[in-house]
């Protein structure tokens, strides 16, 4: 584990103190401290909670816990139409606007796939389908296990570590918001590059906080999300960081969609006003969220929006002789 008072990235202890937030999400006590490091510029929860007191913030209505959801079918259509084996080269045109909300999906067909924080599977359950997947997953906190036993999702019901893979032994890795969650994530690169296969593939989806949000709305900004986020990176902070834990940058795709910036003017909003409101509450409107489609587009373009994924594999083994 790094150092209490260290930077998480780079282990400075030059840092200093942004703002103090609670959680936005549920109304559970507790305020905390977000610094940010003077040499790396990483934004970080310090001192951090401890796994008991964390437990709170990830009830069974946590999002990620959900079974069945109102968008699965299209999402999975979508899915299906990017990276199914039909060309379909005039739908993929139409549907490009929604190519923002889908993941990179790597490794292929018949890929061994892993999803860390996986929450109830249903990204996997997907790449089941589509890709016809190996698929495995890791959930430290609580699920839907009905539903990860309906689609036959292999999930372990703990950490990274304590699932204890096997060497080289996946095609892929992905994380979707889930690395900013995690309390040593120099000891999770490492461990997600030995359990790789050479030449594998590790996608990295972050909030990243060089973006246009943090800089208008500090601590309103919804990617911060105290304090499940450990910390939210640069894009920067990001690409250094796995560049010295031996990974090779393939490349970053900014994927920020209208609901961060509706979420965040929503806590704005709700802030200036006094209001008592969490985002476990927050209800995005379909026109709201078409509307500022273009915007948010416009923001991934200028590389100024508010999330990422950072693509990279681990470098193959060098032949002999």
């Amino acid at each position: 584990m790094p150092s209490a008072s260290a930077c998480l990235f780079c282990g400075s202890a030059r840092h200093e103190l942004r703002f103090r937030a609670s959680d936005r999400w549920f109304p559970v006590h507790g305020v905390f401290n977000m610094r940010q490091c003077l040499d790396c510029g990483l934004l970080f929860v310090c001192p951090q909670p401890s796994a008991d007191a964390l437990a709170a913030h990830y009830p069974p209505d946590y999002y990620a816990f959900e079974g069945e959801r109102p968008d699965d079918r299209r999402d999975a259509a979508l899915y299906e139409l990017f990276y199914g084996e039909r060309p379909r080269a005039l739908r993929k045109l139409l549907a490009l606007p929604y190519r923002p909300v889908l993941r990179t999906m790597p490794g292929g067909r018949g890929a061994r796939l892993l999803d860390v924080g996986c929450g109830s599977g249903h990204f996997l359950a997907i790449a089941k389908k589509v890709l016809q997947a190996d698929a495995f997953g890791v959930e430290p906190w609580s699920y839907n296990a009905a539903f990860a036993a309906r689609e036959g999702l292999n999930i372990f019901p703990g950490t990274l570590e304590q699932a204890a893979f096997p060497d080289a032994f996946f095609d892929a890795v992905t994380l979707n918001h889930v690395f900013e969650h995690l309390p040593d994530p120099r000891a999770a690169l490492n461990e997600l590059r030995r359990i790789l296969k050479p030449g594998g593939t590790l996608v990295v989806g972050v909030p990243q906080s060089r973006c246009l949000l943090y800089w208008l709305f500090g601590k309103h900004w919804w990617q911060l999300d105290v304090p499940r986020h450990m910390f939210v990176p640069s894009s920067a902070n990001l690409l250094a960081l796995a560049t010295r834990a031996g990974f090779i940058v393939q490349r970053i795709r900014y994927n920020s969609t209208s609901t961060s910036l509706l979420a965040t003017f929503y806590c704005w909003r709700n802030a200036a006003f006094g209001r008592e409101a969490y985002l476990r509450d927050f209800r995005q409107r379909p026109l709201a969220f078409r509307a500022l489609l273009p915007l948010a587009y416009l923001l991934n373009l200028l590389r100024i929006a508010d999330q990422i994924e950072i693509v990279l594999t681990r470098p193959r083994l060098a032949s002999s002789g």
